[in-house]
């Protein structure tokens, strides 16, 4: 198939299209558009009469065009996933870009990939790099008068690495800086799949849309970070957790050399977040209520897939209780995560 300058392209999705899917055919549009001059794209979906050059966005599963050229079976011994990706020419007016869907927390981004898969080593676009949007520059675009992909075929049965993420280290008075929205745009088109924060930040981009935009391209998060602690074990309670832990079960946090119980932010002049590991690991109870307060948590925010359960920082003593004494910390700390 032949795509011209001044032609006709239609961009076929699901009927039921998720929003990654809708998100790569207005990227796979946006992208055509400003290759090809004066392009015509068309975004339809897979129940309407489709003629003419098309591209179809998503595999037999999802989309039923798709399932015209290749049957799910097929589809699915060439790219098992995760996040397999899949495109490939049919004859002269038909090209598919989709990706695996059979596995846990996917979120079409395979399909996502394969859009951007196609504008990089087909068209000749390149997303190495972002910048402010008010700035020109970051991303090379190429422009041309035509572009032939009749018979082409790319396939990668599986993602390489199945855990690949930025470590978003937000200041929290920067969470809404302007390059956070392309930075998040870079990390699909560079194919990221999660951001590991603070929960402290996780909560700010739910709130300025930021986490809305991660959705869109199927990027999940990774929340905890030195915030663990006093999220899902509050000292005085939180927005999750009404529970002021310090004073109904001060025996949850680490036993002192002054026979105290550690307080979070009053035991140590140098702040709430000197601290280290701050628990008693050997505390069945606590093991207990962690561990449902981080399911209530999650199920409250299905965009986190991964608790990132770590101490906090500093180098000072662990608990000194009898239970906790017999062990080190590092074996105290696997021990309570486990």
């Amino acid at each position: 198939m032949k795509i011209i300058k001044g032609g006709i392209v239609k961009i076929v999705i699901p009927k039921e299209s998720t929003p990654r899917e809708a998100f790569a055919a207005e990227e796979l549009k946006k992208y055509l558009e400003m290759i090809f001059p004066g392009l015509c794209t068309n975004i339809c979906t897979d129940e309407e009469s489709i003629t003419g050059t098309k591209i179809l966005i998503g595999g037999p599963e999802r989309n039923q065009l798709t399932a015209d050229y290749i049957s799910q079976d097929s589809f699915n011994k060439v790219v098992p996933g995760p996040e397999g990706i899949y495109i490939q020419s049919f004859g002269d007016d038909t090209l598919i870009c989709a990706g695996s869907s059979k596995n846990v927390n996917e979120n079409e981004r395979g399909t996502i990939y394969a859009v951007y898969e196609l504008l990089e080593r087909y068209l000749g676009c390149s997303f190495a790099a972002y910048v402010n949007p008010n700035i020109a520059g970051g991303e090379f675009v190429p422009t041309a008068d035509e572009v032939d992909l009749t018979g082409i075929q790319y396939i990668k049965a599986a993602a390489d690495n199945t855990y690949r993420t930025a470590i978003e280290e937000i200041h929290r008075r920067k969470v809404d800086h302007p390059l956070n929205w392309a930075f998040i745009d870079w990390l699909a088109k560079n194919r990221y799949n999660r951001i590991l924060t603070w929960t402290y930040a996780y909560e700010q981009f739910k709130e300025c849309g930021l986490v809305e935009e991660a959705e869109r391209r199927g990027i999940l998060f990774t929340v905890g970070h030195h915030d663990a602690i006093p999220t899902f074990l509050p000292p005085y309670g939180n927005q999750y957790f009404q529970e002021h832990y310090f004073e109904t079960h001060p025996e949850y946090y680490r036993l002192m050399e002054n026979g105290e119980r550690f307080e979070l932010g009053v035991s140590d002049e140098r702040g709430p977040t000197f601290g280290s590991w701050v628990l008693c690991s050997r505390n069945p109870e606590l093991t207990a209520v962690i561990a449902n307060n981080i399911i209530q948590w999650i199920e409250m925010n299905p965009n986190v897939d991964t608790i990132a359960f770590w101490p906090m920082d500093g180098k000072r003593p662990q608990c000194l209780c009898p239970e906790c004494s017999k062990y080190s910390k590092i074996e105290n700390y696997v021990h309570l995560v486990n």
